[in-house]
């Protein structure tokens, strides 16, 4: 199989759109001794937390190879990375906002990558 050319085009996009839909009452307590259910929807005084893990990422990336021998193929190409992410829990540090014991919420930011690169694969 020498000497074939190839080209791989992958488009990727990704949204979440997270939402933390939160009821409470007025008065601050989310329970009131001798109520057994919930507060209804849109009644009480907690604000609804809109942007709750939202993330988009879109990647593409074009990639054009030739085998030039029967276990050898030289490839190039580009790819580019776009990555956002919102999180009212979440400000710039890397510990849980309602737990000191928590180290798991970290947010490096957003970013944008462009990326060009060779690469020589041998198959055996």
């Amino acid at each position: 199989m020498s000497d074939k050319w190839t080209f791989t085009l992958l488009a990727q996009h990704q949204k979440v759109d997270g939402f933390l839909d939160i009821t409470a009452r007025e008065a601050g307590a989310f329970y009131t001794p001798g109520r057994t259910t919930l507060i209804p929807l849109g009644q009480g005084g907690a604000a609804d937390i809109v942007d709750y893990d939202d993330m988009r990422q879109t990647t593409a990336v074009l990639d054009l190879g030739y085998t030039f021998a029967t276990a050898w193929t030289l490839s190039g190409g580009y790819a580019y990375d776009k990555y956002t992410f919102a999180d009212a829990f979440s400000d710039g540090t890397t510990i849980f906002p309602q737990a000191v014991l928590f180290f798991l919420k970290a947010n490096d930011g957003n970013y944008t990558a462009n990326m060009a690169y060779t690469r020589l694969t041998y198959r055996f």
